[in-house]
C-alpha cells in the first residue's frame, strides 16, 4: 500500500521472522512489492478503516481494491492463558478484549500469557494493546527465537513463516493494578493474497519523472476505477490526467489519508504538482501591501519637497532681515510640522519674538498680517500690554 520496497531491519538474529526477503545483510527486501500508484475497484473509495480489528481494516481495504472473494486473514484461537499475579481473566477465550486484576496490588510485577497454535501453514501476525502501558517489552516466544516489543507501540507484527501446530507464546505485562489488554492472533491466506496481488500489480502507474513536488507517468485502467496512489491527500495537489485538470470532485481522500483519482477505462497519462494552498494569494497580498506602502512614503517625500519650495521665498525673507539665530528657529520649528504652510510663518515668528523678547519681528508680523497697530516693541514675557494679541 504505502510504497515500500526495502526495509532496514535492526536486528539481524532475527531475520527469519520477517516476510521480507533478506538481502546483503543490511537491507529487507519486499517482494511483494506495490508502486507508487496502481488501479484499484471504485469501491475502495468506502473503505473503512475505523473497525475496532486491524485485521478486518486491511480484510476490507482488500477485498474492495481487488474484487476477490475469499479470507485474507485466518484467525488463530488462543490455547490457553498462564496467569502471573493476575486474577483470572471472565472473558472467553473466543473474546478479543480481557480485562485484568492484579491479585497482590502491592507486587510490582503482573502479566498474563497467551499460548496460541497455528492452525493453517503461513505468515504469522498478532497485534495487542494494553492499558495504561509505560513501554515494558512484550515477549513473544517461537520456534524460531524470542522477541521482544514495547507494549506501548501499537502495531501489525509479523512473526515470520510457521508450519500447522506450532505454538506461540506471548508474554503481556501489566503494569496498572486492573484495566484490559487486547490480542489478535492471525495466519495469512496465501493463495488469496497473492491472487489479489497479481491483480493489483498488473496495472500500476510507470513513472515517467518524479521530483519532491512532482511527479509524471502513464497507466492503463482495466476499466473505470480508482487510481490509488501512496501520496498524502492534499489540496495543494494540482492533478492533470492525458493533460486535463481533474476537478476536486473526481479526487477522494482514501481512508482519509492518500489520494485516489477517479479515471476512465483506457490508457492515460498522469502529472501531478504541488503547490502551498493559498500561497498565490498571499504573495499578491504581499506585494499590493508593499506597493501601497512605498507610494505612501512617496508621496510623503514629495509634500516635504515641496513644502520646502513653498518656505523658501519666506526663509529668504527673514534670513535677510533678521539674525540668523531668528532664521535657523523659524526654520527648524516650520519643518517640524508637514502641515505648516507659508502663510503660517507669522505665527511661528510671533511665538518666538515673545519668548525672546526681540523686538526686530514686529515689523515683519506687522507686513505679514497687514496689522499696522501692531506693537514696535515687545513686551517681556509675563509683561504683554492689554493691546497685545
Amino acid at each position: 500500500m504505502l510504497d515500500l520496497r526495502l526495509l532496514y531491519h535492526h536486528d539481524l538474529d532475527q531475520s527469519g521472522i520477517n516476510l521480507l526477503i533478506h538481502q546483503d545483510k543490511q537491507m529487507l527486501l519486499n517482494k511483494y512489492y506495490l508502486p507508487l500508484g496502481f488501479c484499484v475497484d471504485s469501491s475502495v473509495e468506502y473503505w473503512d478503516d475505523e473497525l475496532s480489528n486491524p485485521f478486518d481494516v486491511q480484510e476490507d481495504f482488500f477485498a474492495r481494491a481487488t474484487g476477490i472473494d475469499g479470507e485474507l486473514f485466518r484467525k488463530i484461537p488462543i490455547m490457553f492463558i498462564n496467569y502471573s499475579n493476575t486474577d483470572p481473566f471472565t472473558e472467553s477465550l473466543d473474546e478479543n478484549i480481557f480485562y485484568f486484576n492484579k491479585t497482590d496490588k502491592s507486587a510490582t510485577d503482573a502479566s498474563a500469557t497467551f499460548t496460541v497454535s497455528v492452525q493453517k501453514t503461513g505468515n504469522v501476525y498478532i497485534y495487542f494493546i494494553v492499558d495504561g502501558s509505560n513501554g515494558k517489552d512484550v515477549n513473544i516466544s517461537t520456534d524460531l527465537g524470542t522477541i521482544t516489543h514495547s507494549s506501548s507501540q501499537e502495531c501489525i507484527l509479523d512473526l515470520g513463516r510457521y508450519e500447522e501446530g506450532q505454538t506461540i507464546h506471548v508474554t503481556v505485562p501489566f503494569e496498572k493494578d486492573n484495566g484490559y489488554v487486547t490480542f489478535y492472533a492471525y495466519t495469512m491466506n496465501d493463495k488469496v493474497f497473492e491472487k489479489g496481488y497479481n491483480k493489483l500489480n498488473s496495472n500500476v502507474l510507470k513513472l515517467t519523472g518524479f521530483e519532491e513536488t512532482s511527479l509524471e507517468g502513464s497507466f492503463t485502467a482495466p476499466e473505470d476505477c480508482l487510481l490509488y496512489m501512496s501520496v498524502p491527500y492534499d489540496k495543494g495537489w494540482l492533478i492533470s490526467v492525458d493533460g486535463e485538470r481533474v476537478s476536486e470532485e473526481n479526487v477522494v481522500a482514501i481512508g482519509d489519508a492518500l489520494i485516489g483519482i477517479r479515471v476512465a477505462k483506457g490508457e492515460h497519462t498522469l502529472s501531478m504538482r504541488y503547490s502551498v494552498p493559498g500561497l498565490l494569494g498571499g504573495v499578491i497580498i504581499t506585494v499590493f501591501t508593499l506597493a501601497v506602502i512605498m507610494i505612501l512614503l512617496l508621496i510623503r517625500l514629495l509634500r516635504k519637497r515641496l513644502k520646502k519650495k513653498k518656505l523658501l521665498p519666506s526663509f529668504a525673507k527673514i534670513r535677510n532681515e533678521y539674525s540668523e539665530e531668528i532664521f535657523i528657529r523659524v526654520r527648524k520649528t516650520a519643518l517640524k510640522n508637514d502641515t505648516v504652510e507659508t502663510v503660517n510663518l507669522p505665527i511661528i515668528l510671533l511665538f518666538i519674538c515673545a519668548t525672546s523678547s526681540t523686538s526686530a519681528f514686529t515689523s515683519f508680523v506687522s507686513s505679514k498680517t497687514g496689522d499696522s497697530s501692531f506693537p514696535a516693541t515687545i513686551a517681556p514675557v509675563g509683561q504683554c500690554p492689554e493691546h497685545c494679541p
